[in-house]
């Protein structure tokens, strides 16, 4: 990165009629990164938010219809002040980054709430509906299929009320003369 000439010669001349140490010392303070915590991102700052949403779509609600972006970020913008900007410019800069992320959140937040609580059969179908918005890829969705299908060829079929969750540690939990792995069993009985 080069100087610009201007810019040295400006340095060159406070230099000369102020002395090199106090235009050094002030050029230091003045560009002194700020104090204090950085500001959070407004998108953590919506987990709450995000949360709400991804139960919504548990229960097969729409949360664009529930709350709208404009009142969320109507909401978010009296909570969290901005000291710099107008409250307007607030609303939309969180609105446009709501209207972004806010369904992709929402579905992520389903899947990760659904691996744990709900059925694995519900799962799948909230996978399969939200694949659409891409939220999640095509891969995870054959990624949960395939360890479904591997649960099914190693312990049977999963009772229905199983979720992805305990069918992951049912997984992890078998032992390696179960897994058919010839390699496996040999490093299970050699202890390593």
């Amino acid at each position: 990165m080069s100087v610009p000439v201007e810019l040295t010669r400006e340095l060159e001349r406070l230099g000369a009629r102020y002395g090199q140490a106090v235009v050094r010392e002030e050029a230091k303070r003045l560009l002194k990164g700020t104090r204090g915590n950085k500001p959070k991102s407004d998108l953590v700052r919506l987990r709450a938010v995000f949360e709400a949403d991804a139960l919504d779509v548990l229960e097969g609600r729409d949360p664009t219809k529930i709350r709208t972006n404009y009142s969320v970020a109507r909401e978010f913008a009296a909570r969290f002040p901005d000291k710099a900007v107008a409250l307007e410019s607030t609303v939309k800069r969180v609105e446009r980054k709501l209207r972004k992320n806010r369904l992709k959140f929402a579905a992520r937040g389903a899947f990760w709430i659904a691996e744990e609580k709900y059925p694995f059969s519900t799962c799948i179908k909230i996978y399969d509906e939200y694949v659409k918005h891409k939220p999640i890829s095509e891969k995870y969705l054959k990624i949960v299929l395939e360890q479904i299908n591997e649960y099914r060829d190693l312990l049977g079929e999963p009772p229905e009320e199983m979720t992805i969750g305990e069918i992951r540690e049912n997984l992890k939990r078998r032992t390696p003369q179960q897994s058919g792995n010839f390699l496996a069993v040999l490093r299970g009985l050699s202890g390593q």
